[in-house]
């Protein structure tokens, strides 16, 4: 049983440390556009499906992804009634 709790705990610490280091990277920007994939990048990751990018002020990109290994862009779900989800071309 004591090995199973410190698992628990090890986890909740990397959930805690892993969303303030996301904290850190985005609250605060701002987006500054928002485009489609390029050929180029979907070319550089052999993707054949684009994916939205966000643009913020400081240059950095965000990018929805299928999985944790990058295999694919992904789409991405929004509250808005009009756009409720957006889509990979």
């Amino acid at each position: 049983m004591t090995g199973k709790i410190i698992k628990l705990v090890n986890k909740g610490t990397q959930i805690r440390d892993t969303l303030e280091n996301i904290k850190k990277a985005i609250v605060g920007k701002t987006i500054k556009d928002v485009r489609y994939m390029t050929d180029a990048e979907l070319k550089e990751n052999d993707w054949h499906e684009a994916g939205i990018v966000l643009i913020l002020e400081d240059g950095h990109i965000l990018y929805p992804l299928s999985d944790n290994y990058e295999e694919s862009p992904g789409a991405l779900g929004t509250s808005f009634k009009n756009v409720p989800i957006i889509e990979t071309l």
